[in-house]
């Protein structure tokens, strides 16, 4: 990734989960190490250890389309994806970083 240097304390772990496919940055070849990470991100991330998961289609009146969507319902099937008022995940908002840790 541009955005990821070799002497950033992340560069092996975001290095071996890039091999890995379990995340894959963004377009622009960007990683945005300092950027806040959405719902359906991480969803995406998560699943990826998974890859078996169930991808029954989860019943969120909002991802419709969405690019994670067959990530989105292998987390909801897991039980990791928890709807934020009845039926909808609200897949733009973001992850608490204290949640990730």
């Amino acid at each position: 990734f541009t955005d990821v240097s070799n002497d950033a304390w992340y560069c092996s772990a975001v290095s071996t989960l890039s091999a890995m496919g379990i995340i894959s940055g963004y377009p622009d070849a960007t990683f945005r190490p300092n950027a806040s990470i959405t719902r359906a991100e991480f969803a995406a991330i998560a699943t990826r250890f998974d890859v078996n998961g169930d991808k029954t289609p989860a019943s969120f009146n909002d991802i419709a389309g969405h690019w994670a969507k067959d990530e989105i319902a292998v987390a909801a099937n897991n039980g990791w994806a928890m709807k934020t008022v009845p039926s909808v995940l609200r897949t733009k908002s973001l992850v608490p970083k204290q949640c990730l840790w």
